[in-house]
């Protein structure tokens, strides 16, 4: 982008909408942004007009057909608590043709210029930066924030329409950067006699349109878009709190559990086991098992090596006959394949009956084994013993939210980031200057941007003197012929203003 005209017409105040008649087919061009604005295209023909020449001199003529956009120019809309009217439009793509954008010009006479970036229905709200930023092309840190370069391309503007505070035409060709740090974006556009940094902020898309009020032809947000903020990183973020306490008490409550839990043994026996009697009861007891309603726990252990060991184990109240039936089966196997070692199973294992009245009981044991399994096998009986099944059932369903978000973000930036294109390198052509290096993106020569820069925040290498001036002078008289005093003036009332 280039800087404004260096001259405004004396016939032409700065403040209030103006109408011309296109030189070229006729039409009517309404100038919103007078004294600021160099060039208008006609909505009728296409043609470019340099409104800063009092004989409204056609800079290129063209004939098109206007197009239809979701923003029409004059359009006016609340954004970021200032109001706008969209006083351009623009269409950009890539130079292959398969990829295009659309840039709405916005402006306010208090806080310049603006622009309104769609893409695939997605928007961002840029500002033209006054500075330079240094990076190591990959990389760069602002506002304290890391930005990733996600995609570089050359540009070439396909259709414009509206005012402009630069010379602007179909066919202009610029190199673009985008680096992204969702919901943020810095793009540098890189032209033969200028570089431009931007700062862009993603806004919904139902947030611009209810802003403008438009109500038909909306286009709909589809795919990811670069900036876009990771819903699932932010609801991760919103709740990671919360998850962690609940983890945490649930933690605490196992705990208690587990120090209170008595975990004693009421029979701990070593039975011998003859392959000749392999299905031979055995019945222990009476004993008592002490305490209300609790849990019983037995653990069965046999020395078994490729083979298995079974227990069919019945408890029964001496009292009530009450019975209470289990099978503990014990297996283990192991050896070599093409990959090395294995195993799986083990020599002893576990079941834990649940709420078991105290009272006196007998236990009753029937063993039945592979041959030669084992030629004896332990029995042990706890009561009160501490249970971790239930801990890690909820702990995995409190964690199944979380890790789902986990899944889901991580999802998230992959799509984002299957559209990159980080692995390319700048190619600019021939009409790259030479104090520029595609490398390390930075300006050699011509060094930072002045803080006087133009008050639309564009940088422009050879302004002639003065005209930093002018733009500032200009701005100033339009303001003050519409009115605005600054701090005390009622912006959503700055364009009926305008119009009186």
């Amino acid at each position: 982008m280039t800087g404004a005209a260096s001259h405004i017409p004396a016939s032409h105040e700065p403040g209030s909408v103006k109408s011309f008649t296109c030189p070229q087919c006729g039409g009517s061009i309404a100038i919103r942004a007078l004294g600021l604005s160099i060039t208008a295209i006609c909505e009728h023909c296409g043609s470019t007009v340099d409104v800063a020449n009092e004989n409204l001199r056609v800079i290129a003529a063209a004939k098109q057909r206007v197009r239809d956009i979701p923003l029409p120019l004059g359009s006016r809309g609340t954004l970021f608590g200032n109001e706008w009217e969209v006083i351009g439009y623009m269409e950009r793509g890539d130079s292959s043709g398969s990829y295009a954008w659309r840039e709405y010009l916005l402006f306010n006479p208090w806080q310049g210029f603006r622009f309104l970036v769609e893409s695939d229905g997605h928007w961002t709200f840029v500002e033209v930066l006054r500075r330079s930023i240094s990076t190591s092309f990959q990389t760069i840190f602002f506002n304290r924030q890391s930005f990733r370069l996600f995609a570089t391309t050359n540009a070439q503007v396909i259709y414009v329409m509206g005012e402009f505070y630069w010379r602007v035409k179909a066919g202009d060709r610029s190199y673009l950067a985008d680096y992204v740090a969702p919901p943020a974006t810095l793009s540098l556009e890189r032209t033969r006699d200028e570089i431009n940094w931007s700062y862009g902020q993603y806004v919904a898309s139902a947030e611009v349109q209810q802003a403008f009020k438009i109500t038909d032809g909306w286009p709909r947000p589809h795919g990811i878009a670069p900036s876009q903020p990771n819903k699932y990183a932010a609801s991760l973020g919103r709740n990671a709190k919360l998850f962690a306490a609940i983890l945490a008490l649930l933690t605490f409550g196992q705990c208690l559990v587990a120090g209170s839990s008595r975990n004693q043994t009421i029979l701990n026996e070593t039975i011998p086991y003859a392959a000749s009697q392999p299905s031979r009861t055995q019945i222990f007891g009476p004993f008592t098992l002490p305490g209300g309603k609790e849990n019983v726990s037995l653990e069965v252990r046999a020395p078994v090596s490729n083979n298995w060991f079974e227990v069919e184990a019945d408890l029964v109240n001496t009292q009530t006959q009450d019975q209470y039936s289990l099978t503990d089966t014990v297996e283990y196997y192991s050896g070599y394949d093409s990959d090395g070692y294995w195993s799986e199973g083990g020599q002893s294992t576990d079941t834990v009956i649940s709420s078991v009245p105290g009272g006196t009981y007998q236990l009753s044991l029937t063993p039945s084994a592979g041959i030669g399994a084992a030629n004896y096998y332990q029995v042990i009986l706890k009561r009160d013993v501490t249970v971790w099944s239930n801990f890690w059932l909820a702990f995995l369903c409190i964690a199944a939210f979380p890790l789902y978000l986990l899944i889901a973000r991580s999802s998230f930036e992959k799509a984002r980031w299957e559209e990159s294109d980080t692995s390319a390198s700048p190619a600019y052509g021939d009409d790259r200057p030479a104090s520029y290096d595609v490398r390390n993106m930075k300006l050699q020569e011509d060094g930072p941007v002045a803080d006087n820069s133009p008050v639309y925040g564009s940088y422009q290498e050879n302004n002639p003197p003065g005209e930093l001036k002018r733009q500032r002078e200009a701005l100033d008289k339009f303001r003050k012929n519409i009115g605005a005093t600054g701090d005390d003036h009622d912006a959503n009332s700055w364009y009926e203003d305008m119009n009186k």
